[in-house]
């Protein structure tokens, strides 16, 4: 099958959050199963063609929007997998930028960037058999496309509700009426999915008649083992897996040093992850608790918000041996606190996607995380024997629940069960062949 996806970013070209590691993993598993793969993606700012060995078309993608005429270059490429790609270039709009999203004219990327995907679709020299958008750039993508005539069949992945598009004059992206942009999209889809199956009913209130009486199918998203691997990590000073736990050892020691931590093996060591500013601030308010407790935390990436800030440098320097933050997209630390972690403290209220539980537990870092959306799929609450489950849950939105999970996980970690639980997590299949498969036999279905 020839399949394109449409997407505003993916790794390892730009970005990093739950859309871009999707688009960087599926096309290579869908690949992997003889599908011939192509990604629409804009050129932004950090995508040097040279790099990557793009070439650029002769022929620009000429069309208007808002009443203005806008003309895209075309640059072509293949990744080491064997996926097409199709950068979409513009000079003043994408090239500045390292995110359609960034500053004041967003809407005006994203619609240009969602008519020039739709000039592709309309084209089709490829022979494209379906197309598949994500997110609502993807949904932009799509609504363009069918306001230009293209019967492509297609498939939208909602990656996040709360991610429904700019509130703008809905004039500027074409197709798209007073619903929204998500919606449109949705409403052109012949089919919706999203990363997991508890998440379909959220979704489905969010879109509401855009969606019909189709059902949206919840497709658990994998983890792309050629980033996230502790046993391939270039990014680790030492390497490990669930049978030789040795370099997890030396990773969590040299975390403690770059840290400035007291390098303490028996201590456990928690990595807190999450971009939700509301679930960090429960992890504020309980942290003088946690902190009575002998424990170690890094904090890394939290949001760049004033109020939280403080707070965090605050806990930092009143136990500095104890708490670190650390701000910044870093791809080395990111990595090496979930090596060197012993537990994985998930802050989120929605959990749009299981992408840091799935990787805390593919890097032995045991996850705690609230009962909600993919997390809820991801983990198994673990018993008091910790001899059932993936991790430790509670619910969402209660600081003192939040206080009892990582005080259960903190107990658990100085238990003879816990190297074993360890061992189970690390051996879980998060791997993304299910998951092609489960979409090429979706995009079978609206093909056949």
């Amino acid at each position: 099958m020839n399949i394109v996806l449409i997407a505003p970013e993916m790794e390892p070209f730009a970005g990093h959050g739950p859309v871009a590691q999707v688009v960087g993993a599926l096309p290579k598993a869908l690949r992997s199963l003889d599908n011939e793969v192509t990604v629409i993606l804009p050129l932004l700012r950090g995508i040097e063609p040279a790099r990557h060995s793009l070439a650029r078309r002769l022929t620009k993608l000429t069309f208007q929007v808002g009443g203005e005429e806008y003309a895209c270059e075309q640059w072509s490429g293949r990744t080491i997998a064997g996926v097409e790609t199709i950068f979409i270039g513009h000079e003043t709009l994408f090239h500045s930028v390292d995110s359609l999203e960034e500053g004041d004219d967003a809407a005006l990327r994203a619609a240009v960037f969602a008519r020039a995907a739709a000039a592709l679709l309309a084209k089709n020299e490829p022979g494209w058999q379906v197309v598949h958008g994500h997110g609502w750039v993807g949904a932009a993508a799509l609504a363009a496309a069918s306001d230009a005539g293209v019967e492509l069949p297609s498939v939208l992945t909602v990656h996040d509700t709360r991610a429904q598009g700019p509130s703008v004059d809905a004039g500027m992206f074409a197709g798209v009426g007073n619903e929204g942009v998500l919606a449109a999209g949705a409403r052109c889809a012949e089919a919706v999915t999203v990363g997991s199956p508890s998440l379909a009913s959220v979704v489905r209130d969010a879109l509401g008649e855009a969606l019909g009486s189709r059902e949206i199918r919840g497709i658990a998203h994998g983890l792309d083992e050629a980033i996230w691997n502790p046993l391939t990590d270039p990014e680790l000073p030492a390497r490990f897996d669930p049978v030789d736990l040795r370099g997890k050892a030396h990773c969590k020691a040299e975390l403690q040093r770059t840290l400035e931590l007291p390098a303490r093996p028996e201590v456990p060591l928690l990595v807190a992850v999450g971009t939700e500013v509301e679930a960090w601030r429960r992890l504020v308010k309980v942290a003088p608790r946690v902190m009575r407790n002998d424990v170690q935390v890094v904090a890394i990436e939290p949001p760049e918000e004033s109020g939280l800030r403080e707070a965090l440098v605050e806990i930092q320097e009143r136990w500095p041996d104890r708490f670190q933050v650390r701000w910044g997209k870093g791809k080395t630390l990111a990595h090496r606190a979930r090596a060197g972690a012993d537990l994985a403290v998930i802050l989120t209220d929605h959990a749009p996607d299981g992408a840091d539980p799935m990787i805390a537990q593919r890097y032995g870092a045991v996850p705690v995380a609230p009962r909600v959306g993919a997390a809820a799929d991801v983990i198994v609450d673990a018993d008091a024997n910790l001899e059932s489950g993936s991790g430790f849950l509670f619910e969402a939105k209660d600081e003192e629940e939040l206080l009892g999970a990582i005080r259960r996980a903190i107990a658990a970690v100085t238990r003879p069960g816990f190297p074993d639980l360890r061992r189970r997590v690390m051996r879980i299949d998060s791997s993304w062949e299910r998951s092609a498969r489960l979409h090429g036999a979706l995009y079978e279905s609206l093909t056949a």
